[in-house]
Order: C-alpha cells, then sequence, then structure tokens
C-alpha cells in the first residue's frame, strides 16, 4: 500500500517546489543589483544609487575581503 502513493506523492511534491522555484525567479528578475567599490556611509550610498539607478543602497563588506561597497538594489 505504501509503495503505490509514494510515487504519487513525490511527483506531487517535485510539482509544488518546482513552481515555488519559478515564482522566486521572476521575483528576483524584476529586481537588478550591482555593487560599487567604496562606501563610508550608508545615506551616501542610498543617495548615489537613488540618483544614478532610481534605487536603493546600503555599505556592504563581502565575506573574506577588507573592502567595503556600496550595493544597489534597483527595478531592471
Amino acid at each position: 500500500m505504501m509503495g503505490k502513493f509514494s510515487p504519487s506523492l513525490f511527483l506531487a511534491l517535485l510539482l509544488f517546489f518546482s513552481a515555488e522555484t519559478t515564482r522566486m525567479e521572476v521575483v528576483d528578475a524584476k529586481t537588478c543589483k550591482i555593487a560599487l567599490l567604496g562606501c563610508n556611509l550608508n545615506s551616501l550610498c542610498n543617495q548615489q544609487c537613488f540618483a544614478k539607478y532610481n534605487g536603493r543602497g546600503s555599505c556592504y563588506r563581502p565575506p573574506g575581503t577588507f573592502l567595503n561597497e556600496c550595493m544597489c538594489w534597483y527595478p531592471c
């Protein structure tokens, strides 16, 4: 009895998670990001991102580095 239901359950879960992944990609496609080298203040970074890309930004330090970047998120 367990053997009859497990392939159906597996396919249902596979379809469910495939649909979830597709929705996530669509959401991510609407927001782009770019990093600009050098960042001292979050407010200046945010102003710069708004002026150049009509987006928002904040200072960000990538893992394993000592450089600060201004990370901008803007509509694609």
